[in-house]
């Protein structure tokens, strides 16, 4: 069987808590993890992002940068870029407890980054749910037309969480998936 990673997404810099738990398969991409991150935050992808994880960068969309240190056994350390639809979250051997970082909208020099801290709560045996999925959460995303997190804050519908859309565009998105093959 399969094996599951299930994740917890908080983003930063909003004053009530906003995050998602998530289930992804551990052989989940990071080109695909961004793809989820913006179904279940209902964002459309138009902005620039990155991913920060064991000083890997995802410094462009579709390449994951080396910063330092090789990725999993396979790679080589002369390795300087690799596609991000071939870097499987799996070869960065997470263990419980351990966080990474998705940043986006960090194009426009006017307002913050919206950074998110993702930590990997544990490893679960796939059984025959759906994935990836939405398991829980807090809190509405501020809309991606917003210039921060922040401008958001102090709205009510902030504090009300509401996955239902969430969890019907995510399966959409997997019944696509399943057309596609």
């Amino acid at each position: 069987m399969a094996e599951l990673y299930q994740l917890r997404v908080v983003l930063y810099g909003v004053s009530s808590l906003v995050w998602r738990r998530l289930l992804i398969a551990s052989e989940t991409s990071v080109a695909q993890l961004h793809e989820i991150l913006q179904l279940v935050f209902n964002w459309s992808g138009e902005h620039l992002h990155r991913f920060r994880i064991h000083g890997w960068t995802d410094s462009h969309p579709d390449r994951f940068v080396l910063r330092g240190r090789s990725l999993g056994a396979s790679s080589t350390a002369s390795a300087a870029t690799l596609p991000a639809a071939e870097v499987r979250l799996s070869e960065f051997k997470l263990l419980p407890k351990e966080r990474f970082f998705y940043d986006y909208r960090f194009h426009d020099v006017d307002a913050p980054i919206w950074r998110h801290e993702i930590r990997f709560e544990r490893s679960l045996v796939a059984d025959r749910m759906r994935i990836p999925c939405c398991i829980g959460g807090v809190g509405n995303p501020p809309l991606e037309q917003s210039g921060s997190p922040q401008e958001l804050s102090t709205l009510a519908e902030l504090f009300t969480p509401q996955f239902g859309a969430t969890r019907r565009r995510l399966e959409r998105a997997q019944a696509a998936g399943r057309r596609d093959r």
